[in-house]
């Protein structure tokens, strides 16, 4: 059914000064090339980016890049999805990088679970001038080790997965697909929420790091005051708990509150 193990989604917009350290993250994965497919998806950026991964696509065929008008960071994803070919896919932003057996580690891990989840995480960690921060994310206080977390368990109700450091089942046409309504900013965390909701368990591969470059010109770092996406986002977040008829779960309560320390 799947001509490849695993794919990576790689959206790509305005990142020339960056785009090469994750491609070069990308070639040094230890996991079987023939298992592996790359799509790069240039989102009309306007810079160099795209020539930069012309040069890789031609050089190694497990990049392929595809180019299309800027629709922004969702639909992007969404094309992605919607043209892996991979039995799991996971999601790389341009800036950032994966240690060298992240994905060789992700795609044994979920083999192995892949009855039990939808969805597998693993470690994220800032970088910041090139260096690897010591301020991760609270949630891994409650993942210690590697395996399958039940998260209607009241000692996994925080570990709140937000961020797109995550590994996920492909299922063709019932894949999930990211919500592109304009200017909601919670994009990553209701993706997450509802790949995870029919299970409600999540694994963790210790095996595998996304190490997230601070970068300021980044999409993620780009500031949206409240005021601008105050309706977007209180609507997000009443029909999330109106479609739970009888007792909203206390994780899907967690992922709201954002769960302690959360500034």
């Amino acid at each position: 059914m799947f001509k490849y193990r695993i794919s990576v989604i790689v959206p790509i917009y305005n990142v020339e000064d960056y785009i090469e350290n994750c491609l070069k993250s990308l070639v040094r994965q230890s996991i079987n090339k023939d298992d592996l497919e790359v799509l790069l998806i240039n989102d009309g950026s306007p810079d160099n980016s795209e020539a930069i991964c012309r040069e890789y696509a031609d050089k190694y065929p497990f990049f392929k890049l595809y180019s299309k008008e800027n629709e922004g960071l969702s639909r992007t994803r969404n094309f992605g999805i919607e043209h892996a070919q991979g039995k799991y896919f996971v999601f790389l932003d341009p800036d950032d990088e994966l240690t060298n057996s992240s994905l060789r580690n992700l795609a044994d891990f979920f083999d192995k679970h892949e009855n039990e989840v939808d969805i597998v995480t693993y470690k994220i960690i800032p970088v910041y001038n090139g260096k690897q921060s010591e301020a991760i994310h609270f949630r891994y206080k409650y993942l210690l080790h590697e395996g399958i977390y039940d998260l209607n368990l009241p000692e996994n109700v925080f570990i709140t997965q937000t961020n797109v450091n995550i590994c996920v089942k492909n299922k063709g046409k019932d894949n999930i697909l990211f919500d592109t309504t304009e200017n909601f900013r919670h994009e990553d965390q209701k993706y997450n929420i509802d790949v995870v909701r029919e299970k409600m368990k999540i694994g963790y591969c210790t095996g595998a790091q996304y190490l997230y470059t601070k970068n300021p010109a980044s999409i993620t770092n780009t500031i949206f005051y409240s005021y601008y996406i105050f309706e977007t986002t209180m609507a997000f977040w009443e029909n999330l708990f109106a479609s739970y008829p009888d007792e909203v779960p206390p994780y899907i309560q967690g992922a709201c509150s954002g769960g302690p320390g959360a500034g």
